[in-house]
């Protein structure tokens, strides 16, 4: 009887879909609010994330939201992960470059867009094969030292 309280089954997915992602977004701020290097600290992380089952959830959740993306809860649930996420990475890119972290060059859009690609690439390997998503790891870790700035 839960669908109940949704005024429709987009109401309802969204809302889902905003619970799951808020709980993997709280597993990002735990880690980027960690002392030391923001960059080695997210390269750590990615292991445990990427085989978290909440993360895995959330994204075949946000994979199947896009199918449905005219709905206008669908939509702003979409519209509002997105807009946290670029606010995330703005306030990231911007710490690790003041540490020395990051090389000055790397705009804080660009490693939204390349991540949410790597996320998205990710998705199609889960739906392919078991595992896939954890599988894109070395090339998520590769991302990561491509931001740092050269010796």
């Amino acid at each position: 009887m839960l669908y109940k309280h949704f005024t429709s089954k987009q109401a309802l997915f969204a809302a889902a879909l905003e619970e799951a992602s808020g709980r993997v977004e709280g597993q990002w701020d735990q880690m980027f609010s960690m002392p030391g290097n923001l960059l080695s600290n997210w390269k750590q992380a990615l292991p445990i994330i990427m085989n978290d089952s909440a993360y895995v959830e959330m994204m075949q959740l946000r994979k199947l939201a896009v199918t449905i993306v005219d709905d206008p809860a669908i939509r702003a649930t979409l519209d509002g992960m997105h807009h946290r996420l670029e606010e995330r990475v703005a306030l990231f890119v911007g710490n690790a470059k003041a540490e020395g972290w990051m090389r000055e060059d790397v705009e804080p859009e660009f490693v939204s867009w390349m991540w949410l690609g790597l996320i998205w690439a990710g998705c199609l390997r889960e739906a392919m094969e078991p595992r896939g998503f954890s599988k894109m790891l070395p090339i998520a870790e590769a991302f990561i030292d491509g931001l740092r700035p050269t010796a």
